[in-house]
């Protein structure tokens, strides 16, 4: 069944379907879902808010979102763990290969001039030179199950065009910062590490440890910081039924719905159960508040098929206070 024959908006429901009802919903479960539910849960804990998480992904750990590193085996063997990050990245904008053979026979085929054979990940309109191919995760967690977690403190000339004004910003990186667990001293007894830092200093170049989003757990291990880290032990542990935080996982977003084609106010989100193997299974999930926080790829997917199920933009459906003030 295609997206065009799902309900479009809340009024087209079936008396049939599921709907569950919370306080806020959140689509991805990457750094930045689980930022916004962690705020939102320690913030309104005695109002017992309710927070529902839905990721597309598979939980690969019965601790939520935690990095694949923290395993011994990869700690020991980090050549191992590249095969780890190359299976959890899927391509996107892919710019198509040449296919033209100046020898290839007359009687083979070959795509009309100017065209190319395009696979799924592939973007026929990606120009090679110009835009460089990208990658997502696919996974609760998203891509901090396998990040590098090196936090440096942005460059100027990085810091140009950001939408916030210096203060601002400085105050949320050190929230993020404390978030992540960053430090600098967590490999101070290294001696590959103490060697490189006096080399460099010996040749009166200016070198400061880098932060690095990680935990020292002894002196032969550490633990990396992922979602898990971020959402704290509370919330990244496995939540009995009637807790405040729900998490499903391989759970597609398919689209926001609006409560009817003219009023332009969210309400509800279509879900559907991917473990199900049945297209047509959805429920809904209804909230005061919805946060997106697909990545750069899911979530203008999802932001398009509200503006065709109702014309207009999600941007503008909500002055900004009522959009980001109350979850803040």
């Amino acid at each position: 069944m295609g997206f065009n024959l799902l309900p479009a908006t809340v009024e087209d429901l079936s008396p049939a379907t599921k709907v569950i009802s919370c306080d806020v919903f959140i689509a991805g479960s990457g750094p930045i879902g689980a930022t916004f539910a962690r705020k939102v849960l320690d913030a309104t804990e005695d109002l017992n808010t309710t927070v529902y998480m839905a990721d597309m992904g598979a939980q690969d750990s019965p601790i939520v979102g935690s990095h694949h590193k923290n395993s011994v085996k990869y700690q020991e063997d980090l050549d191992a763990f590249v095969h780890v990050i190359r299976g959890a990245l899927q391509p996107l904008s892919v710019p198509p290969l040449n296919s033209y053979l100046p020898t290839l026979g007359t009687a083979a085929w070959t795509p009309p001039p100017g065209e190319h054979i395009t696979r799924s990940y592939h973007n026929p309109g990606q120009k090679s030179e110009e835009n460089l191919m990208s990658y997502v995760t696919r996974a609760v967690g998203g891509m901090a199950t396998h990040w590098t977690c090196a936090c440096p403190h942005p460059n100027e000339e990085e810091s140009v065009n950001k939408p916030v004004d210096a203060l601002e910003f400085e105050t949320l990186l050190t929230q993020a910062r404390e978030l992540l667990n960053v430090t600098t001293t967590a490999y101070d007894h290294s001696i590959r590490h103490n060697m490189v830092k006096k080399a460099l200093e010996d040749a009166h170049l200016k070198v400061e440890n880098l932060p690095l989003a990680v935990e020292r757990l002894n002196e032969d291990y550490v633990r990396w910081s992922g979602v898990d880290t971020v959402l704290g032990p509370k919330w990244s542990a496995s939540q009995p039924e009637g807790s405040r935080f729900t998490l499903s996982p391989e759970t597609l977003t398919v689209r926001l719905l609006p409560e009817d084609p003219l009023s332009g106010k969210i309400g509800g989100v279509l879900l559907r159960d991917l473990k199900s193997g049945i297209k047509s299974s959805c429920y809904v999930v209804k909230a005061k508040y919805y946060v997106l926080a697909c990545g750069a790829i899911g979530t203008p997917q999802v932001v398009t098929r509200w503006d065709e199920a109702c014309g207009g933009s999600i941007v503008n459906t909500q002055p900004k206070e009522e959009r980001v003030g109350q979850l803040t």
